[in-house]
C-alpha cells in the first residue's frame, strides 16, 4: 500500500482538463471545483426545499434549519452586529451552510461508488478554498465598513488617533498606526483561511493513517490490529461530525466578529 498515493488521491485536488485561458492565467475544471458546484446546488435545492417543500420530512427539514438560522441571527450576527445585522444575516447564513456541506460533504465514501468520475474531497481541506472564503470576509469587512462609515470614517478607522495631539506627533505615529491596523487585517484573513484548512485536513491525515496501520502493521500477523484501527477510524469519523460543524460555527462566528468591529466606530 502506497500511503503516499493515498494521501495525495483524498486530499490533494487533481485537474479533469482546462476551462478556458485569459491571458497567462489558465482555468482548470478540478474536482475540488466540481465539489463545489455541486454542494452549491445542493445547498439550494435542500434548502429551498426546507423552505417550501411540503410533507413530513421537509417539516422537520425546516425546523432544524430555522433553529440553526435563528441561533445565527439572535446569538451571532445581531449581538455582533448591532442594528446593522440584518443587512448581512443572509452573507453569515449561506457562509454557515455552505461550509458546514463542503466539511460533510469531504466525508463521503465516494471513490468507493463504481463509475465515480472522482470529484470526492474535501474542499475545505484545499487552502485556496479557505483563502477564498477569507478573502470573502475581507471584501465584506471593506464593503461593510465604507458603507456604515463612509470612505473618511472607514479609513480613519486604519489610523485610531486620540483628536488634540501636536502634529508632530500624529506625523511620527499615524503611518505606524497604519502599518500595524493593515498587518492586523492582513493576519485576521490568514487566521481564517489555516484555521479551517488545518482542521479539516487534519481529520482525514488521522483517518487515513489508521487505515495505513492495518495494512502495515497487519503484515506482522497480529490479529487486533484490524479491529483497532477500524475502531479508531469509527471513532474519528464521529468525532469529525463535530468538527465539520464546529468549524463552519466558527468560521462564521470569526467573521462576524471581525466584520461587526468596523461597522461601528466604537
Amino acid at each position: 500500500m502506497n500511503i503516499e498515493q493515498v494521501l495525495g488521491h483524498h486530499l490533494l485536488d487533481h485537474s479533469f482538463g482546462t476551462l478556458f485561458s485569459l491571458g497567462g492565467l489558465q482555468m482548470n475544471l478540478t474536482k475540488h471545483l466540481v465539489m463545489m458546484w455541486l454542494v452549491g446546488a445542493f445547498c439550494v435545492l435542500a434548502l429551498g426545499y426546507a423552505a417550501h417543500g411540503r410533507g413530513s420530512f421537509a417539516l422537520v427539514l425546516r425546523g432544524g434549519v430555522e433553529a440553526i438560522a435563528l441561533y445565527i441571527r439572535d446569538e451571532l450576527v445581531d449581538p455582533l452586529l448591532g442594528h446593522d445585522g440584518h443587512r448581512y444575516l443572509h452573507y453569515f447564513l449561506s457562509l454557515f451552510f455552505f461550509i458546514l456541506f463542503c466539511n460533510l460533504a469531504g466525508m463521503l465514501p465516494l471513490d468507493a461508488i463504481p463509475g465515480n468520475p472522482g470529484v470526492s474531497g474535501t474542499v475545505t481541506g484545499n487552502v485556496s478554498v479557505t483563502a477564498g472564503l477569507a478573502l470573502c470576509t475581507l471584501g465584506l469587512i471593506v464593503v461593510g465598513g465604507v458603507r456604515a462609515q463612509g470612505l473618511v470614517g472607514f479609513a480613519k478607522h486604519f489610523i485610531p488617533l486620540p483628536a488634540g495631539l501636536p502634529l508632530p506627533v500624529v506625523l511620527f505615529v499615524a503611518p505606524l498606526l497604519l502599518v500595524i491596523e493593515l498587518i492586523g487585517l492582513v493576519v485576521k484573513i490568514f487566521a481564517l483561511t489555516i484555521r479551517l484548512f488545518a482542521n479539516m485536513i487534519a481529520g482525514h491525515i488521522v483517518i487515513l493513517g489508521f487505515f495505513a496501520l492495518i495494512f502495515i502493521i497487519g503484515k506482522s500477523g497480529l490479529a487486533l490490529t484490524g479491529p483497532f484501527a477500524l475502531f479508531m477510524v469509527t471513532f474519528v469519523n464521529c468525532l469529525e461530525l463535530l468538527v465539520a460543524l464546529l468549524q463552519a460555527f466558527i468560521f462564521t462566528l470569526l467573521t462576524a466578529v471581525f466584520v461587526g468591529g468596523v461597522l461601528h466606530q466604537h
